[in-house]
């Protein structure tokens, strides 16, 4: 499951943009399977990160993942085709970073709360304690006097 599509490349970079990156026939109009293939893969390796700390798949797409898929999308079609930018290499270099983050704790994908959930051991964030089992058998008043 891609995190974002075209649509949300040519909103962020616009149209030029995108045809630049993504024409190989040379006609001036992007190629959508190569497209897709990059958004595909941008998304193969977010789920790579994240998948350690949020269950997928998602239940809705935060606006930073689809953001870190079209930049990691963008660098790669950009090396395919020669063209890679300082600024692009900077975006793709600031995405893995935060994934990288991501999986070790450091930093968390912000997740729309479900109606009526409460926190789990998979969804809790590293730092969260949730202590859950039976009534104690034993305590201080139920041994008191022997």
């Amino acid at each position: 499951m891609a995190y974002a599509a075209d649509t949300d490349i040519i909103d962020l970079y616009g149209v030029d943009t995108l045809n630049r990156l993504a024409d190989r026939d040379g006609d001036g109009l992007a190629d959508a399977p190569k497209v897709a293939r990059a958004l595909d893969d941008a998304a193969a390796l977010i789920d790579g990160y994240i998948s350690t700390r949020v269950t997928l798949p998602l239940p809705s797409i935060p606006a930073v993942l689809k953001n870190l898929s079209i930049d990691i999308a963008c660098y790669r079609l950009a090396t395919d085709a020669g063209l890679l930018s300082e600024d692009a290499r900077k975006r793709y270099e600031d995405a893995i970073q935060f994934l990288r983050d991501v999986a070790a704790g450091r930093a968390s994908i912000p997740l729309p709360a479900q109606p009526g959930a409460t926190p789990s051991a998979e969804t809790a964030s590293p730092q969260t304690v949730i202590l859950d089992g039976p009534q104690r058998l034993f305590s201080r008043t139920s041994l008191r006097g022997l």
